[in-house]
């Protein structure tokens, strides 16, 4: 059970990584409209634009690097031995063996 819980507990924080970055993407989304909606030129427009897909290319591949490596770690775990809890109950009958013929 332990490796279970294990590989649980992996997989909520990939999850918790992947939503904290997917509300901190839409919140800057969000800004970048707020801010282009204010801009008067062209060229500030362009400007604004370029900044904010330059910061989101790396950091996405930040956040991609980061949940590759939850998921390198995740892998370890699953690479051991699975430890079932084995079921504790007598043999309740035994199979009879049949005489050739």
């Amino acid at each position: 059970m332990k490796g279970h819980s294990a590989s649980t507990k992996g997989l909520q924080a990939i999850a918790t990584e992947a939503t904290e970055y997917s509300k901190t993407s839409f919140e800057e989304s969000i800004a970048l409209v707020q801010k282009l909606s204010g801009v008067r030129s062209a060229e500030a427009a362009f400007e604004l634009q370029t900044n904010y897909v330059k910061a989101s290319f790396e950091g996405f591949f930040a956040e991609a690097t980061t949940i590759g490596e939850m998921y390198a770690d995740l892998a370890k775990y699953a690479d051991g031995p699975y430890e079932a809890p084995m079921p504790r109950r007598p043999l309740l009958s035994r199979p009879r063996l049949r005489p050739d013929r």
